[in-house]
């Protein structure tokens, strides 16, 4: 049982573990927000959020289409 405090892990991995396994999607994250960040300085809010908002339908249709995990 764990304490109030600590939250717990699954099946038990280590938190170095599943920090490595997030490690892709947060550098993606970071990547999306420059590039959102850059279109929007260098050619406006129109074309930043059509680009960005094409990239995020493209992602969600291929999750919709692989499963998920």
């Amino acid at each position: 049982m764990t304490s109030h405090n600590e939250a717990p892990r699954r099946g038990g991995a280590s938190a170095l573990a599943l920090l490595r396994e997030s490690l892709p999607d947060a550098v993606g994250l970071a990547g999306f927000a420059l590039l959102a960040r850059g279109l929007w300085i260098g050619m406006g809010e129109a074309v930043a959020l059509s680009v960005c908002g094409v990239i995020l339908m493209a992602l969600s249709a291929y999750a919709v289409v692989r499963g998920g995990r």
